[in-house]
């Protein structure tokens, strides 16, 4: 008998206190909750539980306080849980409050707790509910999984069906679409689900059981007021993104939707793997012709070793040239012929004792090489130092191209033929692509056949016979190179009469003829 009369008096005491103090301290309670003093924030729960116990007054000062938006910061699963049992319990009283003529099982989950928020007849309270709710599926991975549910597929079905059975109604009594009109969920509760949906749809990757809502998302889309026809757009967007349709059949369960998920799971996994194989295989295919190029490098360095010692065996042979009007005359061996270059002064410079030219500036500079070559077989040779805008060719003897042309273009070209840098042959407008490219350092040579009929010009680089050639050669030619840009440089290193041509019959061979 004392401990039941100890017990009312508490329980008086209580109330008092909460009569007199509890809207006054919602404000203060509120600033305890926000607290980074984590020390304040059960105490302060529990006063706030039971001033809206006590007193349903109470839940306006909460409302304008964001009490809601507060709480839903302890209701991930890393909060203590006396703290996270307080938070749902006030919350549950919230959503109690105000509830319409449906009565709605109180899930004892955090997510369910804010879904009877968002069922509130109240606006504020409703909207406030959806946010926190929204903000939690962002946040917390289980509150994502826990609301992916049949559950909550049922409960949205049933809440956005209730308008599309009241259009059916309309040749009933107005008695009737009275009592269905109160049965009716308030749009803005409908817009709260449909926040809620659109987020899982945004968050979650293959929600395939939101397939379900499909239909009546479609029959909002058509017939919805303005802000659930926007909402139902946006859900019905995501999921064809996603590639996800309604179910083929009503009876789709739960275990049918977790079989299509394991059959799409397995899917990416092989398409994976697949991708994984194609990678190994390119990384092996690239690894064995790294090899092979490694090997070709390894040959061309002994070839341009090689090369080197020849050309600066050739080099030490032609020091001490004469100079004579100008001229830079090489001295003959039993196979060459004296060759000389003569042009007018601009934007280059030689070297002393070389045939070696470079470029100092943007300016066509073409270099003829003398002598004139009519009858026999003629090889001139050349390295190209440094490639820039800088080419090699034939014209026709006499042809003089001022400093400020190019040979390739008219009214130069009907009397000349180019090797271009790039690998084509020819003139302006007509160039045929297929040679090599030139690089640096690489050794360039034209020989031309003056006894053929027809006449023919061939290319070499680095000794290898260039597929492109020229027929049709007139009586008489030079040889000559190109220099521009402030790049190129070029040296003549040879012109000799051969005794028998050096061209060889090669696949894909291709004739340009001359004009």
């Amino acid at each position: 008998m004392e401990e039941s009369s100890e017990r009312t008096n508490r329980n008086s005491v209580i109330a008092s206190t909460t009569n007199i103090e509890g809207i006054a301290n919602i404000p203060q309670l509120a600033t305890d909750i926000r607290s980074s003093n984590r020390d304040l924030h059960y105490p302060a729960l529990q006063r706030l539980l039971i001033a809206i116990v006590m007193d349903s007054q109470n839940i306006e000062v909460v409302k304008q306080q964001d009490i809601i938006g507060i709480l839903s910061n302890f209701l991930v699963s890393e909060v203590r849980p006396e703290i996270q049992e307080l938070s749902n319990a006030i919350i549950g009283m919230l959503g109690v409050h105000g509830l319409r003529r449906k009565k709605h099982s109180r899930a004892s989950s955090s997510s369910w707790a804010l879904i009877q928020i968002i069922l509130n007849s109240d606006e504020i309270l409703s909207r406030q509910g959806t946010e926190a709710l929204c903000k939690l599926i962002v946040a917390d991975e289980q509150i994502r999984d826990a609301m992916l549910s049949r559950r909550f597929i049922d409960l949205v079905l049933e809440t956005l069906n209730d308008q599309k059975s009241i259009k059916k109604q309309n040749s009933s009594s107005s008695e009737q679409e009275q009592e269905q009109e109160e049965e009716s969920e308030p749009i803005f509760v409908k817009v709260g689900l449909l926040t809620v949906v659109q987020k899982l749809a945004e968050e979650i990757e293959n929600p395939i059981i939101l397939g379900s809502l499909i239909p009546i998302l479609e029959e909002i889309k058509k017939n919805g007021e303005k802000e659930m026809l926007k909402k139902a757009r946006t859900i019905l967007g995501c999921l064809r993104e996603q590639e996800i349709t309604a179910p083929q059949s009503n009876e789709s369960n739960e275990k049918d939707e977790k079989i299509r998920q394991f059959e799409e799971t397995i899917r990416r996994n092989d398409e994976e793997k697949e991708e994984n194989r194609k990678k190994i295989a390119e990384f092996e295919r690239k690894y064995e012709q790294n090899k092979r190029n490694i090997s070709e490098l390894q040959r061309k360095d002994e070839d341009n070793k090689r090369k080197i010692t020849d050309l600066e065996r050739q080099l030490a042979d032609s020091k001490s040239k004469p100079i004579i009007n100008n001229q830079i005359v090489s001295q003959p061996k039993s196979d060459e012929i004296t060759i000389s270059i003569t042009v007018q002064s601009g934007s280059y410079t030689k070297k002393e004792g070389e045939f070696t030219y470079a470029s100092t500036n943007d300016e066509w500079k073409t270099f003829p090489i003398s002598p004139d070559v009519s009858k026999g077989i003629c090889r001139c040779e050349l390295k190209i130092n440094k490639v820039g805008d800088n080419h090699v060719g034939i014209m026709k003897s006499g042809l003089v191209v001022p400093f400020g042309n190019f040979p390739g273009l008219e009214p130069y070209s009907k009397d000349c033929k180019v090797f271009y840098n790039g690998g084509g042959v020819g003139q302006q407008p007509k160039i045929n692509q297929g040679n090599q490219q030139m690089k640096d350092g690489d050794l360039v040579s034209i020989e031309v056949n003056m006894d053929a009929t027809p006449r023919t010009a061939h290319l070499f680089i680095n000794g290898q016979q260039q597929p492109f050639f020229v027929s049709g050669l007139p009586e008489s030619v030079q040889f000559w190179f190109f220099l521009n840009d402030t790049i190129g440089s070029v040296t003549v290193l040879s012109l000799k009469k051969l005794t028998a041509p050096s061209i060889t019959k090669i696949p894909n061979e291709k004739e340009v003829k001359w004009g």
